[in-house]
This record gives C-alpha cells, structure tokens and sequence, in this order.
C-alpha cells in the first residue's frame, strides 16, 4: 500500500465524501473507487453514514500504522472544515464518482456554438428566400406595369392608324365627290369616274364594318350611291357610234350633300 492509498483510506474511514477526497488529494474519482473497492468488499465505509463497516485486508492503523509514521495527510480544505462552505464547481471536471467526462463542459459549450451555427445558417437561409421571393414580385410587377404600358401604346397606335386611315379615305372621298359636277363627259372618263366611286365606297364600307361602324344611311355612304347611279344611267344612254362626249348632270342630292358635309366622319 503507498502513501496515496493509506491516505485514501484514513479519509474514507473519517468519513470524507469522494468530493472532499478529491479535492485534498488530487486524485480521480477512478483512483478512490478502486481502493474502496479493495479495502471495502461490502462497498460500504464510514462515509456511508452506516455501522459496521467490513474492512479486508485494511491494516490496523493503531499497530501496523502509527500516526507518527504514517504520512502526514494533506490539510482539509476550507469547506472541508467549514460546512456552510461550498466549494467551487470546476469547469472542465464532473464528478460522479465512477463515470466522469473532463471533457463535458467543453463537449457542451461545442454543442451549443454548432447549434448556434445551424441557426443562423437557418435564419440566413430563410432571410435569402424571402429576399429571393421579394425580388421575383418585384420583376413579376415590374413586368406587368411593361405589359400593360406595351398595351396602352399598342392601343393608342392603334387608334392614331385608324384615325389617319379614315382621315385619308375621307379626303379620297371629299377631292372624288369635288369633280362629280355638271360637265361633259366621255364614256371612257364616265367609267372611270365609276370605278373609283365603286372602289371608294368598298373602302368606306370595309373600314366601318372593321370598326364597327354602321355604313349604312351615312352621308358618305348616300353621297357615293348617288354618284354611282348617275354614272350607270350615263353609261347606258351613251351612244358611242353617235357621240364622242355627253353631258351629265348629277342629282341635285349631291350638291346638297357636298355643301354641308365637313367629311370629319362617314
């Protein structure tokens, strides 16, 4: 038996806790286990705060060890003494007499930084999504707001075309329906002058029936039909074997019509 293991024992049989053991003597709680374990077959000591300890093998310490010889044990400290002194907990041990772990508080201190670690990286994680997301609304508005300004454009085009397509087919019909006049006329002239009253009249009716416009009973449509009759009723009385030219006269309708027409609309 050494130095370190009489001591042991003399502080077990004096009823000190594997803490306080410890503590005096700077030893494990492995070390204290052991000679217990040797010294104390039932597993039972003084500091069990039980009677009749069984001790084998233990030397008794009025005989084969003398006080005076046997080595000095280590001054108790102050808590030892002192009852109403709590002793320090020391980071990096956990004493739980056979099973410890001087690594336990760093184990945890690991632990707790990883889990710190994950979340932020969650948090991150989550604030990237929502700075994605918001970014995706973004584009998505911004392209709806492009769409829809595409579309007003496309409309206002729209309707500047419309609007300097029937202001040209309207001048065709004013500076057309300007030399239907009284005059002389062959019939080469006649049919000419009624082509191109036909051929304005389908433009005129092909725009209104695009635009939804009724052509019908228009003072543009009525004006042409009118010329359009003249002309035929010419054509048919002229004599081509007699006559090079013929006089025409138009409906009086028609000068009517020209007169207060403004040609702003059909």
């Amino acid at each position: 038996m050494d130095e370190k293991q009489i001591q042991i024992l003399k502080l077990l049989q004096n009823g000190y806790t594997y803490t306080q053991i410890q503590e005096a003597l700077r030893v494990s709680p492995k070390v204290i286990s052991a000679v217990k374990k040797a010294y104390f077959p039932s597993g039972k000591c003084s500091n069990d705060n039980t009677s009749g300890t069984s001790v084998r093998d233990f030397p008794d310490t009025s005989v084969t060890i003398d006080d005076k010889d046997s080595p000095a044990l280590p001054e108790p400290p102050q808590y030892i003494t002192n009852l109403t002194h709590k002793p320090k907990k020391t980071k990096t041990m956990s004493y739980n007499h056979d099973n410890y772990d001087d690594d336990d508080d760093d184990t945890l201190a690991s632990k707790l930084e990883v889990e710190k670690i994950k979340i932020q990286l969650a948090h991150d994680l989550e604030m990237e999504k929502l700075r994605i997301q918001s970014e995706e609304k973004e584009r998505e508005l911004d392209l709806k707001e492009r769409e829809l300004e595409l579309r007003n454009l496309q409309i206002v085009q729209t309707d500047r075309l419309k609007e300097e397509e029937k202001a040209n087919l309207l001048f065709k019909v004013k500076t057309f329906t300007g030399t239907c006049i009284d005059s002389t006329l062959s019939l080469e002239e006649a049919e000419e002058m009624l082509e191109e009253a036909k051929s304005l009249q389908i433009e005129c009716e092909r725009y209104c029936f695009v635009n939804n416009i009724n052509f019908q009973g228009r003072d543009t449509q009525m004006l042409l039909s009118a010329i359009i009759k003249d002309l035929y009723e010419f054509i048919d009385e002229f004599d081509e074997e007699e006559w090079e030219s013929m006089d025409i006269e138009f409906d009086p309708i028609i000068r009517k019509t020209l007169a207060r027409m403004k040609f702003s609309n059909f």
